[in-house]
């Protein structure tokens, strides 16, 4: 905390110590240091002390001080100290004043610092593993009542489906001492991988829309719903809401051929072109580069298909088309994510 006229006071005597003294400068944003006093000092990094140490240390201090206490609370200050040890034995002092005569606990701690509950985060999530709006709107009800901060809500949220994967991945790598153990077990076995996946990425692009929602509360709720609203890739949107297996075998060619993305809406139905369609599609030697109206004639072509010959897949008949078709750039890519859903002699329904 010194100005630069203080540095530039010291520098001579850093640049001549006396031999009996050596100077400790300490701090955590270096680059407001000058260069002139950073270049005449040997830096150490210090790294942040592991969880664990930090528990170890907790649980002395609180053995002295011949409090009583629950290992996770320690675990939990430890988490929130973020490596830091002067900040851990702070909360730690904190929480034997909350405590008074008992023994600190998990949840006095997880109350002394604003965290909600895990078992109300474990409920949040099996919410999400039925996919009932309902049920989710309920428990943010609840968390409303606890007036909850959202953001570190949203934060336990993502961590929960954080150690969700790794119960999933590396069930060994997961801490057995954690007070919801058995919960994320079971849920793990209960939720797909590539759900976790997108429910977590879904969550942390949630994190820079928060402070831009009308309020936190429906900020976080617009994130759990959206959650609802996409899923992995290999259900089409045409079967949204169907039963796979009373659909009709057309509307599983196209389950088979969607294109491998998280998709929660189906495309409107393209307007037929005011016009009489070409006899047959355009060979690629005729066909100009994509602008504007590449899609217009990709909407527009007539069916390749002769007089009294099968028709082939959808599948196999768009393909067809877009080699014919030969388009480039981004109408290229829009058209090859597209699914051939109808095709007849006025329109292609995509």
């Amino acid at each position: 905390m010194l100005s630069n006229h203080s540095f530039n006071a010291l520098l001579k005597t850093l640049e001549e110590p006396p031999s009996h003294v050596k100077f400790l400068l300490a701090t955590t944003d270096p680059q407001k240091l000058p260069m002139t006093v950073l270049s005449r000092c040997l830096q150490f990094h210090l790294r942040s002390i592991p969880i664990s140490d930090m528990v170890m240390q907790l649980a002395h201090i609180a053995e002295q001080e011949s409090v009583s206490f629950e290992k996770p609370a320690l675990h939990e200050i430890a988490v929130v100290a973020q490596g830091s040890l002067r900040d851990a034995e702070s909360l730690l002092e904190q929480a034997i004043l909350y405590a008074g005569d008992q023994s600190i606990t998990v949840e006095g701690v997880r109350t002394l610092l604003g965290l909600v509950p895990r078992r109300a985060v474990i409920e949040l999530l099996k919410g999400l593993l039925v996919k009932d709006p309902l049920i989710l709107l309920e428990r943010v009800q609840s968390f409303h009542d606890m007036a909850a901060d959202y953001t570190v809500l949203l934060n336990e949220f993502l961590s929960m489906i954080h150690q969700l994967t790794i119960a999933q991945l590396a069930p060994r790598a997961l801490d057995a001492e954690l007070p919801e153990y058995p919960d994320l077990m079971n849920l793990a076995k209960q939720f797909l991988p590539e759900e976790l996946q997108l429910y977590y990425q879904i969550g942390v692009s949630g994190q820079k829309d928060l402070p831009y929602a009308p309020e936190p509360r429906i900020g976080f709720e617009m994130i759990l719903l959206r959650m609802l609203a996409f899923r992995p890739a290999g259900i089409s949107p045409v079967l949204q809401g169907l039963d796979l297996n009373e659909a009709k075998p057309k509307a599983q060619a196209q389950v088979q051929a969607t294109p491998a993305r998280p998709t929660a809406v189906s495309a409107p139905k393209p307007t037929a072109p005011a016009r009489t369609p070409p006899a047959s599609i355009p060979s690629s030697s005729s066909s100009s580069p994509a602008t504007d109206s590449g899609f217009q004639k990709v909407v527009s072509l007539k069916r390749p298909v002769k007089p009294g010959e099968a028709p082939s897949s959808n599948a196999a008949r768009w393909q067809q088309a877009l080699e014919a078709l030969n388009l480039v750039g981004l109408i290229n890519q829009v058209a090859r994510n597209c699914v051939l859903h109808e095709w007849t002699d006025t329109h292609v329904e995509l």
